[in-house]
């Protein structure tokens, strides 16, 4: 036997393929359906996350808003946008989504932001999670 009680020795695709016909359409297990394609598994858990590589706007409490890109340390340029996943911004804005709002320190002082944009420019090998 094969471990299947009532299964045919030959032919076990197709005994799951029944089983799982009758247990979806008599049992009313949730039915599988494609709505598109999924590339990988990473894109999935990151759309719409921030991470290494993302344009982000934020909004400060001020007023004022502010758009960087978040890079290694040894990428960091200040003055054209581009801040190190290492700052004390660029940290806490790692794994945020658009809405969130985000606190950090700038010596003694606490800032905060609210994250209102994110746009993704790197692909998966890039990513830091």
């Amino acid at each position: 036997m094969n471990g299947f009680v009532g299964a045919p020795r030959s032919g076990t695709c197709l005994w799951i393929t029944l089983c799982c016909l009758i247990l979806t359409t008599y049992i009313g297990w949730p039915k599988i359906a494609t709505v598109g394609k999924i590339t990988s598994i990473s894109e999935v858990e990151t759309a719409g996350i921030v991470h290494l590589g993302c344009i982000v706007t934020v909004l400060f409490d001020t007023g004022a808003n502010l758009t960087v890109m978040i890079k290694s340390p040894q990428e960091t340029d200040p003055e054209h946008g581009i801040i190190s996943y290492e700052s004390p911004l660029g940290k806490a804005l790692l794994k945020t989504r658009e809405g969130d709002v985000v606190e950090y320190h700038v010596g003694e002082k606490v800032m905060s932001a609210r994250v209102i944009n994110i746009i993704e420019t790197q692909t998966d090998a890039t990513r830091i999670y």
